[in-house]
């Protein structure tokens, strides 16, 4: 029987909807039960139901744990596009790394760490490392100096080197000729195990061993979960290779008046008031951060060019127009049923109309009609007189 590398592993919906062969990675597979809610092609849910060749574990975690992955998400800015399963996912492979990790959840991270700015990889930077003595290639960063002085025998040298490549070029184009005549040229090209390392450092890449003490991991094709695993220190398996390449930090601009803030649980603009909070990319470098946008979008602004009023008291304050905003659960509209025993606990059916204030008589109307014109549109002042004909 063969060891496998991973001891346990959690699994995403997208590795039952691709058929992975997960028995191959892990002998403990385990899961949550919103994946398996989530699975509706009729192919994949027999394959779970009927035909996996390993017996799969549902196991779903404590709220302290689901608690712990909420607060670390809204620390990254991925909480508001995770899902309760996507969170439920990341909770159960805390708990998994807590209990059967090496480390037993000690190395972990409470926080996210600092993003800075990754160092974009250049070809120059590649090229400039190679050696100077090498033929066809000239280093400006070489040391060595040329003399004035050049030696008697110089041009006979010249002639004997010369001679020494027509020869090494003959016989080198002889086996390319070999070469061609017993395989074809399409093999050419191709990225083999012997050429790989060249090819990924030429690419700019690099290439990473799997270590060696991972016991637990989570398989899932979604970057924001990805994302979230990493930065908490958990290891991470991908499908097809869909895996990300940086950790990112996540914060809301506005794209009215330019507000910041890492605080992911807000949907108007604390500065302004508007619906306006777009997720940008953070980027630390230099004690300095920068945001980049996600994407090339452009938002109108047609009607934002006052910023929304502050909420005053009073009787006929503006408090409707507080810019933060509350949210609440959504209450449906019940039946009165007048039989109820709460009936008097409840709200009055009957709707409250005021006909006795100061308000009401002199007709003062609640509700701004701010919005009812546009105010960057540009308003007639006054008539213009026409000019007399004679």
């Amino acid at each position: 029987m063969s060891v496998k590398p991973i001891q346990h592993i959690l699994v995403d919906a997208s590795a039952f909807i691709k058929l992975s062969q997960l028995h191959n990675w892990s002998d403990s597979i385990n899961t949550v039960t919103g994946v398996l809610e989530e699975i509706r092609n009729k192919d994949s849910r027999i394959a779970i139901t009927s035909l996996l060749p390993y017996k799969l574990q549902v196991s779903n975690p404590h709220e302290k744990s689901i608690q712990h992955v909420v607060e670390f998400a809204k620390k990254t800015g991925d909480f508001p596009v995770l899902s309760h399963t996507d969170i439920e996912l990341i909770a159960a492979t805390y708990e998994f790394e807590c209990t059967h990790g090496v480390t037993k959840g000690t190395n972990l991270n409470s926080t996210p760490k600092r993003i800075l700015e990754p160092e974009p990889i250049s070809f120059t930077k590649i090229i400039k490392d190679l050696p100077a003595h090498q033929i066809g290639f000239f280093n400006g960063n070489s040391e060595g100096k040329i003399d004035g002085n050049l030696p008697e025998n110089i041009g006979e040298e010249m002639e004997n080197s010369d001679s020494l490549r027509m020869e090494e070029s003959m016989e080198h184009s002889r086996t390319n000729v070999s070469d061609n005549e017993s395989s074809d040229d399409d093999e050419q090209g191709w990225i083999t195990p012997g050429n790989l390392y060249d090819v990924t450092t030429l690419l700019g890449g690099t290439i990473q061993e799997t270590p060696q003490d991972v016991q637990v991991a989570c398989v899932t094709s979604d970057y924001a979960i990805q994302n979230v695993l990493l930065q908490m220190g958990l290891h991470v398996l991908s499908i097809d290779g869909l895996l990300i390449t940086q950790v990112r930090r996540y914060a809301l601009l506005c794209r009215v008046c330019s507000y910041t803030t890492f605080n992911m649980a807000i949907s108007k603009c604390i500065g302004c008031g508007y619906d306006m909070l777009i997720r940008v990319h953070a980027v630390t470098n230099n004690g300095m951060i920068t945001y980049q946008p996600l994407s090339v979008k452009q938002f109108s602004k047609r009607g934002l060019r006052f910023s929304t009023p502050k909420p005053t008291g009073g009787r006929h304050g503006n408090v409707s127009t507080n810019p933060r905003n509350k949210p609440r659960y959504t209450r449906k509209v019940e039946k009165v049923n007048p039989m109820d025993a709460d009936y008097i606990a409840r709200e009055s059916p009957f709707k409250y109309k005021d006909v006795h204030s100061k308000g009401a008589n002199i007709g003062f109307k609640m509700g701004s009609k701010r919005t009812s014109k546009n105010p960057n549109q540009v308003a007639k002042k006054g008539t213009r007189k026409k000019s007399g004909r004679i």
